[in-house]
């Protein structure tokens, strides 16, 4: 039985789109506007304070920590499942995280500056199926 989808609803008038990747961000703290990828971090349990300046889904698992048996601990866990990957180890006190595919094209549809709101759904919509997640854009 494969686990069940992930419900993410986006708000329009929160969500930022369409400025290219220069501008984006999980949390825009100037505006309080997520990305398409913030409203899943949201809707998986992270916080406001622990969006706020990432840009991307790898950049809330990236960090250096004090002990190796922290980063055992880290290796074991994906806190956005389909939206991460596990690269490697750098030292014994640092791990590094990268985007999944699916991620990439999330931002990337997200992000595009060319790009009618109406596709732009309709690319999130299915693309966020790969990862196990069902959007729901509401006014």
């Amino acid at each position: 039985m494969s686990e069940p989808l992930l419900k993410v609803v986006v708000t329009r008038s929160n969500w930022l789109r369409g400025e290219g990747p220069r501008a984006s961000c999980l949390l825009r703290p100037s505006d309080g506007r997520m990305c398409c990828l913030g409203f899943v971090a949201i809707a998986r349990g992270l916080t406001h304070e622990e969006l706020s300046r990432v840009d991307e889904s790898s950049g809330m698992m990236n960090k250096t920590v004090s002990t190796p048996a922290e980063v055992k601990r880290l290796l074991g866990k994906d806190i956005l499942p389909g939206l991460t990957v596990l690269h490697k180890n750098l030292t014994e006190t640092q791990v590094y995280w990268g985007n999944s595919d699916v991620a990439t094209d999330l931002m990337t549809d997200n992000d595009n500056e060319d790009m009618s709101d109406e596709r732009r759904e309709g690319l999130l919509r299915l693309n966020g199926l790969r990862a196990g997640i069902d959007f729901e854009f509401v006014d």
